[in-house]
């Protein structure tokens, strides 16, 4: 007999929204066929595809096995072009091999294009593959295929990317929830165009730090931005850190680590502190009502 919820459980968290389910149901309720296609007809397209994983492409291109390659998962676009939606490690190892003309087995699902395409690949990854893409590539899919509510086009206006490079903000699911903090993503906004100003172009800027910037946002109603900013250009990230771990200890915190899930809190409130040490003219924040917000946050 299945035991009944104690009540303290919640229900799994859905993985893809309503919207997402929307536009991903005609394509679900295909029955593609499998067919045989030769490798250099497949395309790949980086707006929405992760890189391949070079752990898979070595294995195939050095150790191909015909029986371990499997069914590739292709789109087929109203031109009639094909595009990989899952499969690209392993269409990249035969490429690797250099053989274009090998044909492989490939179940071929009917789309409008990429941005039907980036919730496939990003279905596919999550409930079938071994090594689940990462958030960031899955948040990115999203983007492309419009169902985000404009999350990742923010990140790039703000001059940041989930992706790779420079301007990447690392750790994107407390992006992700500072873009939630108001329905509208504003204080995320706040927070990501002050960071750019202080540290972009010097620093590694981690999500924790943007959850930590926007709920200050959020959480005080006057204008704070000017001294936001001043702070931020005063200290840098391992500053602000520093006495985030001085405040954690002096808290009493028992681990002789932060959990990452506590480092936004206490970001939020070492920015606050070193604001009211020297207010200016906009006056010192109410710390007794920032902590009550701050209460089961």
């Amino acid at each position: 007999m299945t035991p009944k919820p104690n009540g303290s459980e919640k229900p799994p968290k859905e993985m893809f929204s309503p919207d997402e389910r929307k536009m991903l149901k005609p394509i679900l309720e295909q029955k593609p066929p499998i067919v045989e296609l030769p490798v250099a007809s497949l395309n790949v397209d980086l707006s929405y595809q992760d890189r391949p994983r070079e752990r898979i492409v070595n294995q195939v291109a050095t150790n191909f096995s015909e029986a371990l390659l499997g069914v590739l998962i292709i789109a087929q676009r109203p031109d009639g072009s094909y595009w990989v939606c899952d499969g690209e490690s392993r269409h990249q190892g035969i490429l690797r091999r250099g053989e274009k003309q090998r044909v492989v087995h490939c179940q071929v699902f009917q789309t409008e294009g990429p941005k039907q395409e980036a919730l496939l690949f990003a279905w596919f990854n999550s409930k079938r593959s071994k090594e689940p893409t990462k958030l960031a590539n899955n948040l990115i899919a999203y983007g492309v295929a419009g169902v985000d509510r404009g999350f990742a086009r923010a990140i790039e206006e703000c001059g940041f990317t989930l992706g790779k490079g420079r301007r990447q903000l690392r750790g994107p699911s407390y992006v992700q929830t500072a873009w939630s903090l108001d329905g509208d993503g504003t204080a995320m906004r706040k927070a990501l165009y002050t960071l750019k100003d202080a540290w972009r172009e010097n620093y590694q800027i981690h999500g924790y730090m943007v959850l930590g910037v926007a709920r200050l946002y959020h959480h005080v109603p006057k204008s704070i931005d000017e001294q936001v900013r001043r702070i931020l250009q005063r200290n840098s990230p391992e500053a602000i850190m520093d006495r985030v771990a001085r405040r954690y200890a002096s808290a009493g915190g028992k681990s002789p680590r932060i959990h990452p899930d506590d480092k936004p809190k206490l970001v939020e409130r070492v920015i606050a502190d070193l604001i009211n040490r020297n207010p200016g003219s906009a006056g010192k924040i109410d710390l007794a009502k920032l902590d009550e917000s701050r209460v089961g946050a």
